[in-house]
């Protein structure tokens, strides 16, 4: 048993569907677990981001775990050789720049793009610069309800991209929540974006 786990217990004449959030090692009174449902394992510091994204958009926690996976993010592959993503860097700060940064942080980086075809090449274009693959972990919008193992930054690619905001409900967005992340946790966040949005610039 541990932390994120969903589980079913009896409660009074039914029985509830519920998540495990903290571990105590000691005796106590407590119901006991019927069935497991999912083992997410999600530690209690990331449930807390994710319950802050729960009151955000006015929804309840099951609304928002339905997007965090138990297994690792699929891996996109090449669909267009002449595809150029819209991005682009600034006179104070290069792609070189976003790779050394990558390179010297003391933990992972996650870089989140709008689509595949931008995943894909963004992928490309950083392996040429890395030693090891284990510095960063690359995904779509739902990456950013994921948790990683020390996990230190977080780079989102175009975020003014309608492809970040999840077209079921709670409708959340890619970058209000990784926002809402930085706050909660000790990542450093960072936009690469040609167009930044106006909810960015406020």
């Amino acid at each position: 048993v541990k932390n994120g786990i969903k589980v079913k217990i009896p409660f009074k004449d039914s029985e509830k569907i519920g998540y495990i959030r903290r571990v105590v090692h000691k005796e106590a009174h407590a119901r006991p677990i019927i069935e497991v449902k999912e083992n997410l394992g999600i530690p209690e510091s990331h449930i807390k981001f994710l319950m802050s994204a729960a009151e955000r958009y006015g929804t309840n926690l099951d609304s928002i775990l339905k997007f965090v996976k138990a297994g690792p993010l699929s891996q996109v592959e090449p669909s267009s050789k002449r595809f150029r993503p819209r991005f682009q860097f600034t006179k104070d700060f290069t792609f070189e720049d976003l790779v050394e940064e990558i390179k010297v942080s003391s933990g992972r980086t996650l870089v989140i793009a709008p689509t595949d075809r931008e995943l894909v090449h963004i992928k490309q274009e950083i392996g040429l610069y890395l030693d090891s693959e284990e510095k960063c972990i690359f995904g779509l919008r739902s990456a950013i309800m994921q948790h990683f193992a020390d996990l230190k930054n977080i780079v989102i690619f175009d975020e003014f991209s309608e492809h970040y905001r999840e077209r079921k409900s709670p409708y959340w967005h890619t970058r209000d929540l990784a926002i809402l992340r930085s706050r909660s946790e000790p990542i450093k966040l960072r936009f690469v974006s040609a167009l930044p949005s106006m909810e960015l610039l406020q």
